[in-house]
């Protein structure tokens, strides 16, 4: 029987038994693979909050313009006197809301705003607005045709009353401590200035 001789005895080719030789004589390990890094995740973006949603058939809220407010019931009533003329303005037959009152003699023009019960005599700033201009005046506690009323002196000849005569439609009222008033500025209140410049 012929034996093959051109077959190598064992199943390794000499250069790995060399290098299998030197690693078992120097007790080498076989390299560690580690597993691949993972990529760096960017952090998460915060997500803004969102806007609440409106309700359906509410309108937003507004601040309501004074020359948007609905006016308080009444008329202004003129009356000629010797001592000068008055406007009144309010319902027919019940106390009036508001007076303008000339004085002749003295050349002033009081208005005047009536108030229930007992006012704090010391003077209350005031604050007068038209659609040109606003002034801040001050305002006393004077009884006015028997009813109690905060009191507001004008020099006949003052600029703040003609810009009250000749506001668009209206004019606004504030005085310190109560709820603010609008009048009309109907002719009346200016036939009453011009009854004291005359």
């Amino acid at each position: 029987m012929e034996i093959n001789r051109t077959r190598s005895p064992l199943p390794f080719s000499l250069p790995v038994l060399t290098v299998l030789g030197c690693c078992l004589l120097s007790g080498c390990v076989a390299p560690t693979q580690h597993p691949a890094r993972p990529a760096p995740v960017a952090p998460a973006r915060p997500v803004p909050p969102r806007a609440p949603s409106a309700s359906v058939g509410m309108p937003p809220v507004t601040a309501q313009d004074w020359r948007d407010v609905p006016l308080p019931a009444g008329d202004w009533s003129w009356q000629g006197g010797s001592k000068g003329s008055t406007a009144r303005y309010g319902l027919s037959g019940r106390t009036p809301l508001a007076f303008l009152q000339c004085d002749r003699a003295r050349q002033t023009v009081s208005l005047a705003l009536t108030v229930a019960g007992p006012v704090d005599p010391v003077a209350h700033p005031a604050t007068i607005t038209t659609s040109t201009t606003t002034g801040t005046v001050a305002a006393t506690a004077a009884p006015m045709e028997g009813v109690t009323a905060m009191t507001i002196v004008f020099p006949a000849n003052s600029r703040l009353l003609d810009a009250m005569a000749f506001s668009r439609g209206r004019f606004r009222v504030e005085i310190a401590g109560m709820t603010p008033t609008i009048l009309p500025a109907w002719s009346e209140v200016g036939r009453v200035i011009e009854d004291c410049r005359g």
